[in-house]
């Protein structure tokens, strides 16, 4: 029923404060790299054992490429293989709006972008998309790009897209 499809369209600020905390991470072994660099010590090339015993940096490294897919899904949008009509559609988002507390940013008759509610400085925010095509939707749920110092949404976005998902099941169910 769900289909990755294609990604959302950020701009390129947006793409650097989205992907910026994985700077933070990749950090430690561009400056290890460096070190042996300037030192003209190529060894650690042909070392496994040196690569190994250095497992700050390995760590790092495989942390900033676990960080980096995941933040990259969250770029996919969701296709899901329903065609509704514009009241559908409205009184679904609304539905899953009230359920989630999200503040509706834009909306047309086939375009939804909403934001969800955080209470805490911890907690992270998320822009979801909702977009209605003539034979499916394509939804998209990312932590926002204006909140750089939250790597991860802690469930937020699948979350967003599991109720809005459920709630489309549960009207079209009673229709």
């Amino acid at each position: 029923m769900t289909d990755k499809n294609e990604k959302i369209k950020i701009s390129f600020i947006e793409l650097l404060i989205y992907f910026g905390p994985i700077i933070l991470f990749i950090f430690i072994p561009m400056y290890r790299f460096y070190r042996v660099l300037k030192n003209n010590n190529f060894d650690f090339l042909y070392s496994y054992e040196m690569i190994i015993e250095d497992k700050f940096v390995v760590v790092f490294t495989i942390l900033s490429f676990v960080i980096f897919v995941s933040k990259l899904y969250f770029l996919t949008f969701k296709k899901i293989n329903t065609a509704l009509d514009e009241k559908e559609f409205k009184e679904i988002v609304n539905e899953t709006k009230s359920k989630l507390e999200w503040k509706i940013r834009s909306q047309s008759k086939n375009k939804v972008i909403a934001e969800s509610n955080s209470s805490s400085f911890f907690e992270s925010r998320e822009i979801v998309t909702i977009i209605r095509k003539p034979n499916y939707i394509l939804i998209n749920s990312r932590t926002t790009p204006d909140n750089p110092k939250i790597i991860s949404s802690y469930g937020g976005n699948w979350n967003n897209v599991a109720t809005f998902k459920n709630e489309m099941k549960k009207y079209l169910k009673n229709k």
